[in-house]
């Protein structure tokens, strides 16, 4: 009898090794590919994310399918979220995260068209460049509500609060850059959260893309 136990019990252990051999080879099959660099590398980024969900808002506001104020938001959302101002000085609430932990920040928001670049409206028809350009500027009201709410935020992840002289930019008509490139006909339009210069936080105005460096 001792010696029958003693099988049963050998068979279960080596049954409960196997089943834990088996276990940790699924799991790194599963987890090694994805800490690989090439996996990183085809993982998009939160502004990939974040550029995406703006321009679906503004399709869906043009067509009428979303209110201008969810537009907005959206876009405000995205701008915050990888707010400028949060990457050198720190994050607004110890021991809760912001843009100062990622690399994705932004700086400059806008439309690039080639040639009589055009959109559509609800029937279909084609709208010329000037009509997305006005449609994509932020009511001041929506600003001011959206840093009201960064500035109470208490999250895992906070926002934080953009400076007086960018909330007026954030508000601005988008203007037209330079043209990108002698033989571009690559025509930008939009706002530089950086095109004033703000003590101890902008000492370098940049109001466009290409004179930040070479595309």
């Amino acid at each position: 009898r001792a010696l029958t136990r003693d099988i049963l019990v050998g068979r279960q252990l080596s049954a409960k090794t196997t089943q834990r051999t088996i276990l940790v080879v699924l799991i790194m099959l599963i987890v090694l590919p994805l800490l690989s660099s090439e996996a990183l590398i085809r993982t998009a980024a939160s502004a990939d994310y974040g550029a995406d969900d703006v321009l679906k808002a503004f399709k869906q506001m043009q067509v009428g399918t979303a209110t201008r104020k969810a537009y907005e938001d959206t876009l405000l959302r995205f701008i915050y979220y990888h707010n400028w101002f949060n990457g050198g000085s720190g994050c607004p609430r110890k021991g809760a995260g912001c843009s100062n932990w990622f690399y994705s920040r932004v700086w400059w928001i806008g439309i690039a068209s080639s040639g009589q670049a055009s959109s559509r409206d609800a029937r279909g028809a084609p709208r010329p460049l000037a009509n997305p350009v006005s449609d994509a500027q932020i009511s001041a009201a929506t600003v001011h509500a959206f840093n009201q709410m960064a500035a109470e935020q208490n999250d895992l992840y906070n926002y934080g609060v953009m400076p007086p002289e960018v909330l007026h930019t954030l508000s601005s008509p988008w203007t037209e850059c330079a043209t990108v490139g002698r033989r571009s006909r690559r025509k930008l339009f939009g706002i530089s959260l950086l095109g004033t210069l703000i003590t101890e936080k902008v000492d370098y105005a940049v109001d466009c893309p290409k004179n930040l460096r070479a595309l």
